[in-house]
């Protein structure tokens, strides 16, 4: 278990209790494409003391820093008991058609153990709003494997402005699955925005 350094590329070993802040299941969402409004969002199993996204555009030498809104939300294990977890949000309007690089950390839980706790460095760019067409793929069922789905989110990543997923991300609506799913394909869907609707798989539990 590790988590990238401050520089965004060594791997630095965690403890037990420092994994408890460290991002999991980051996703990229687009709340308002004419206003460049991303939204940003991750689970941990501590509640953060201090959730942040640090982004800045490519090139740049400082970090802008933003506050994440934490949550306590219900989930369910593999053997169906319930526990809870913490979502971490954050909605920023962004410069449209520009590179970014990014990474969601606990800066707060990185003064407490001495150490960066937070995610792998992301670039992505925005979408063109001056432009009247846009691109788009789509995509259900992808619950059998995140192999699959890693798959064909190389073939789509960087060339559409997002991905509509209708439904059956996960085979159960478990920690376990989701994190499978999202995790296995963070180089992917830390860069695409996916706007996701609920399938049966997703609410049967």
């Amino acid at each position: 278990n590790g988590s990238s350094n401050d520089a965004g590329n060594e791997i630095i070993e965690l403890s037990e209790e420092e994994m408890r802040y460290k991002p999991t299941s980051l996703t990229v969402t687009l709340y308002d494409s004419q206003k460049s409004i991303y939204g940003f969002t991750y689970n941990t199993t501590e509640n953060p003391i201090k959730a942040v996204i640090q982004i800045k555009k490519k090139g740049a030498d400082s970090w802008s820093e933003y506050a994440l809104n934490s949550k306590k939300a219900l989930y369910f294990d593999s053997e169906w008991q319930i526990f809870y977890h913490y979502i971490s949000k954050a909605e920023i309007k962004l410069d449209a058609n520009s590179t970014y690089i990014y990474r969601v950390c606990d800066t707060g839980a990185q003064k407490k153990f001495g150490k960066y706790i937070g995610s792998e460095e992301v670039t992505f760019k925005t979408k063109n709003t001056k432009s009247n067409s846009f691109s788009f793929a789509h995509i259900s069922d992808t619950q059998r494997g995140s192999e699959q789905f890693g798959l064909s989110l190389s073939k789509i990543t960087d060339k559409v402005d997002f991905l509509l997923h209708t439904g059956d991300i996960i085979q159960n609506p478990i920690e376990s699955d989701w994190k499978d799913m999202i995790d296995n394909n963070f180089k992917y869907l830390s860069r695409i925005p996916m706007m996701a609707i609920a399938g049966n798989h997703e609410v049967n539990g």
